[in-house]
């Protein structure tokens, strides 16, 4: 007879097989251990298999807005909860969303009856919450609370009863190759959970999250009822109107101009009509502002007022018309600035005459009528003419043209001459004055000559070298007759 054991080794017996070889038992189920060890060759059982090792707890998140509790470890059978470790700082809670705007309270109708107030609107829902504003970062985990000591141990539900041995044990014989692994046993009860541990102290709360975004507003509540207008009272009589006010002029800010009508008093809506009539009531250190429009001129006008501006604007043109010097600075600090100046035929005269010190002449433009011939037969017009006590005198910016001479600076004479333009003249006659050149230039046509140093005009700074004083006024021609 030959006989297959459980392990399906075979053998030949010579006698009934029931007397020699041991029938197995059945085997018992699996206590609640962890995954079932494979199963030794079924004569005596293999020893159970260790107990799997409890899945490590996932670690509690930070408190904050809870951070997602850590996923569990996969149970193993639990022991009995050790005491949970002292929560981590919360994380900062983040930020709560803004609530909603709550709706306006429907305005109160006018005071009449008094409308009932308008229903307060409904609270905006509170705007949802705005989504939950990110978690905010959560707040760095705090350090862990040290860990509550470890609860001890559940006890390990009892293992299923092992089915009794059917006969005696036989010989052990050959380890059989593995068997499949069997069905797990049913897993036996969690023991009862042990006492939670003392909770370690809290970490320190995390710094607070942002805000979250503001929820929508709520919808506006229902105007309440309008109350009733109450009835108009009576129109009083009208008060008699008051004297109109005027405006004084002010001797400080003076307006001249041709075309105003006759009587002005000087302000700007009533100007004056002549630059003398201004001359005659204004204060030292004022402006007399002349407005676009032609001025005649017959008669010198005397600037004796320290520090007396005559300021032109566009279109402001003095019009010499008899051979007089129209303008003579003797004040001191006189300024002359922005007025065109040219004449009907030309006068042997000067268009600006120059005493005392500190005078201006400011972006002007002076210019004469053409004459025939050569420059040198030219009636002797000029721009401007210093006296003997003319000093300080600032000469800039302007335009001279069509004229025999720019300027006849007599001997005394000190000044600054800078960022002209000349023309179709015979130049600046230097006579034995002190004056600083720079930045001039020079039209078309040409000057008969730029720069003239008469006789007896000192060597030296400013005009020597005249290589430097050529250069620094455009090449400018000069004729030296020191």
């Amino acid at each position: 007879m030959r006989y297959t054991n459980g392990n399906r080794f075979g053998m030949n017996c010579c006698i009934p097989c029931r007397r020699i070889c041991p029938i197995p038992g059945p085997t018992g189920a699996t206590g609640p251990t962890g995954a079932t060890g494979p199963m030794g060759p079924m004569g005596i059982p293999g020893p159970m298999g260790p107990t799997g090792a409890t899945g490590v707890a996932g670690a509690t998140g930070a408190t904050g807005p809870t951070g997602a509790t850590g996923p569990m470890g996969p149970m193993g059978i639990p022991g009995p909860m050790g005491p949970t470790g002292a929560t981590g700082v919360a994380g900062a809670t983040g930020p709560t969303g803004a609530t909603g705007l709550a709706g306006s309270i429907g305005p109160t109708g006018p005071t009449g009856a008094a409308g009932a107030p308008g229903a307060t609107g409904p609270t905006g829902a509170t705007g949802i919450a705005g989504a939950r504003g990110a978690t905010g970062p959560t707040g760095a985990t705090g350090l862990d609370g040290a860990p509550g000591a470890t609860g001890p141990t559940g006890a390990t539900g009892p293992t299923g009863a092992t089915g009794a041995p059917g006969g005696a044990t036989g010989p052990t014989g050959p380890t059989g190759p593995t068997g499949a692994t069997g069905l797990a046993g049913a897993t036996g009860p969690t023991g009862p959970t042990g006492a939670a541990g003392d909770p370690g102290a809290t970490g320190p709360t995390g710094a607070m999250g942002p805000t979250g975004a503001a929820g929508l507003d709520g919808a506006t509540g229902a105007t309440g009822p309008t109350g009733e207008a109450g009835a108009t009272g009576p129109t009083g009589p009208t008060g008699p109107t008051g004297a109109t006010g005027s405006i004084e002029p002010n001797p400080y800010n003076l307006y001249v101009q041709a075309s105003a009508a006759p009587g002005g008093d000087g302000t700007q809506e009533a100007p004056f009509q002549t630059i003398e009539e201004a001359l005659a009531v204004a204060r030292p250190n004022g402006i007399v502002h002349v407005l676009p429009g032609t001025y005649p001129i017959a008669q010198q006008i005397a600037v004796s007022i320290p520090g007396l501006t005559i300021q032109g604007t566009a279109g402001s043109v003095i019009l010499l018309q008899a051979p007089v010097v129209p303008f003579l600075c003797n004040g001191g600090d006189n300024t002359i600035d922005g007025l065109t100046m040219t004449s009907d035929n030309p006068y042997p005269v000067e268009f600006i005459q120059v005493a005392g010190d500190g005078n201006r002449i400011l972006n002007c433009r002076i210019y004469g009528p053409d004459q025939a011939g050569d420059s040198s037969t030219w009636v002797v017009n000029r721009g401007f003419v210093t006296q003997g006590d003319a000093t300080n005198l600032l000469v800039r910016n302007n335009v001279f043209h069509t004229l025999r001479q720019a300027a006849y600076l007599n001997p005394g004479s000190t000044g600054m001459i800078l960022y002209n333009v000349v023309y179709n003249t015979r130049g600046y006659v230097v006579d034995q004055a002190t004056f600083l050149f720079s930045g001039n230039s020079w039209g078309l046509p040409a000057n008969a000559v730029d720069i003239a140093l008469l006789a007896g005009t000192a060597n030296g700074a400013p005009y020597d070298p005249l290589s430097a004083l050529e250069a620094s006024n455009s090449s400018a021609t000069i004729s030296d007759q020191r």
